[in-house]
């Protein structure tokens, strides 16, 4: 599909560019698919998507930080750098939610969230309680800070 064909020419437009780049380009790739629930999608409550579902339906917000995952993987970003972080959203009365983090050059975390158009530090970000996060080696538990 064509879709498939515009994603494969995104990763080799990236590969050669800065991580800063990279992260920037795939969070405004990922963001330009409409926000779709599961239940409108699948008929069912939750559901995770493949990238290739993703492209083809759009999805909700795990289905971006997904879609973002595999795409920064193709283009080259080592799986350590990257997880899935699950959270709670105060902005919107903590309903759970998905991004994707990546540690930056500097070890920096930062976020790609199809709620935020920039990708921006996790510590400017006010409004998340990280859960938990996962990528394809490791699961991560977040603690919450007194």
């Amino acid at each position: 599909p064509c879709v498939v064909v515009q994603w494969k020419r995104l990763i080799e437009n990236i590969k050669d560019k800065s991580l800063a780049k990279q992260l920037e380009n795939v969070n405004s790739w990922g963001n330009k698919h409409p926000y779709i629930i599961d239940q409108l999608n699948w008929g069912m409550e939750d559901y995770w998507e493949t990238p290739y579902e993703f492209m083809s339906v759009s999805g909700d917000c795990e289905d971006y930080a997904i879609a973002k995952y595999y795409t920064l993987r193709a283009a080259g970003v080592p799986e350590d750098k990257m997880r899935i972080i699950i959270v709670q959203d105060f902005n919107l009365g903590g309903i759970i939610h998905a991004i994707l983090g990546v540690y930056d050059d500097n070890d920096e975390l930062q976020i790609l969230d199809n709620q935020i158009e920039q990708v921006r530090p996790a510590l400017k970000i006010y409004h998340y309680r990280p859960i938990y996060g996962v990528n394809a080696k490791w699961w991560w538990a977040y603690t919450p800070v007194s």
